[in-house]
């Protein structure tokens, strides 16, 4: 990144009965996209039997879905979680391109590892197991270097997670970098099943 990114997207939405433009309002997710695999299973097997798979499906997940829903309205996407390199990363750059969402991550730091997956195993009753797989994400949060080339305003939004917290290696400079973050834009911060893991220090 060498200069500032741009804000404003060319098409204009308005989110319905408050008036309010959305392209002038920018979305920042700094919660790293993992890949998806999808299995409906009639029931859990028994330890070592195998399940009949009713649908299969392979999508992105963790911080996409957030940035693809904004899109949907019209707003800006910026993308500042991890992308690596393999072909589950070149899975997240091709939707991503696709989907109009900015990729502003730091590939300096992601060329050794791809990115990470999720097993979902979706019984009949809605009840879901996972079966994660760390990747890239692993880095970290970004710095406050990357957060400086973003000339973040009030209009704008940074999201991130509880498990972005729980995976960075340096949690103090992330938790400086977060709230550095909240006194320039609105900052909003999905827990996550694993908030109970995140340090109260």
């Amino acid at each position: 990144l060498s200069e500032p990114i741009p804000r404003y997207s060319e098409r204009a939405t308005r989110t319905e009965g408050t008036g309010k433009d959305l392209r002038r309002r920018r979305l920042t997710q700094t919660f790293s996209v993992v890949v998806d695999l999808s299995y409906n299973v009639k029931s859990m097997p028994a330890r070592g039997k195998d399940a009949e798979v009713l649908r299969s499906r392979l999508t992105l997940g963790g911080g996409y879905s957030t940035m693809f829903a904004a899109r949907q309205m019209g707003m800006d996407c910026v993308y500042l979680g991890a992308i690596g390199n393999g072909p589950l990363a070149e899975l997240v750059r091709r939707r991503m391109h696709e989907d109009g969402i900015l990729d502003a991550s730091d590939a300096s730091q992601s060329q050794y590892l791809d990115q990470g997956a999720c097993t979902v195993v979706v019984e009949p009753d809605g009840q879901r197991t996972f079966f994660k797989h760390n990747g890239v994400e692993v880095l970290g949060f970004p710095s406050q270097t990357r957060f400086d080339y973003l000339a973040l305003t009030n209009e704008d939004f940074v999201v991130s997670s509880g498990y972005t917290f729980t995976l960075t290696p340096n949690i103090d400079d992330a938790v400086a970098t977060w709230t550095t973050t909240g006194k320039l834009a609105t900052t909003l911060f999905d827990p996550s099943p694993v908030h109970y893991r995140i340090s109260s220090e």
